[in-house]
């Protein structure tokens, strides 16, 4: 009786330990991409975050890490700023708005026609950020252009009037007043 009680033990005790293995392994395979928001199919995950937020800093000062409150009002901001775009993809996919492979190469086109020769290029360098996330980047902010244009250009209707009595109530006789 007191040897099939240690067989039990030792089995059960076995299988922890390999329960114990098998998830920490897992988890060194699955680190960075643990699933952070999910909306629909769309998943952000801690790895696309640092990522986005890697490429934003370059907006904020160079002492934003040493200011604690600082990083974290700004990662925020980026959370809240990648929430709002999974969202509006999530719209345009059930809408149908897309982008197609010409007018995404037509605006990059644009842009680069901006910057004298190579200078483009050499700017995504300096930046360090890859052609592919630039690319991918401008991809998403063409596709929520066009979603906010399909939900808006016919359901707002902003008038002469409307403009002039804003225009009266905002700004007429405050030119002259220094704030």
């Amino acid at each position: 009786m007191i040897k099939s009680l240690l067989r039990i033990d030792f089995l059960i005790g076995l299988l922890l330990v390999g329960l114990v293995a098998t998830a920490c392994e897992q988890k060194a395979v699955e680190h960075g991409n643990e699933e952070l928001l999910r909306v629909g199919d769309r998943i952000l995950t801690v790895l696309d975050f640092n990522e986005a937020f890697e490429i934003s800093k370059t907006a904020y000062a160079h002492n934003i890490r040493q200011q604690s409150e600082d990083l974290r009002d700004a990662q925020l901001r980026l959370l809240n700023q990648l929430t709002i775009e999974l969202l509006m993809l999530e719209r345009a996919e059930e809408l149908g708005v897309g982008l197609t492979d010409a007018e995404l190469q037509e605006a990059v086109t644009a842009i680069k026609s901006d910057y004298p020769e190579g200078e483009f290029e050499q700017t995504l360098i300096e930046f360090a950020v890859s052609y592919d996330a630039w690319l991918n980047r401008l991809r998403i902010r063409l596709i929520m252009d066009k979603l906010v244009e399909a939900e808006l250009k016919n359901r707002v209707s902003i008038s002469a009037e409307d403009i002039s009595e804003y225009y009266q109530k905002n700004y007429q006789g405050k030119q002259n007043r220094s704030e």
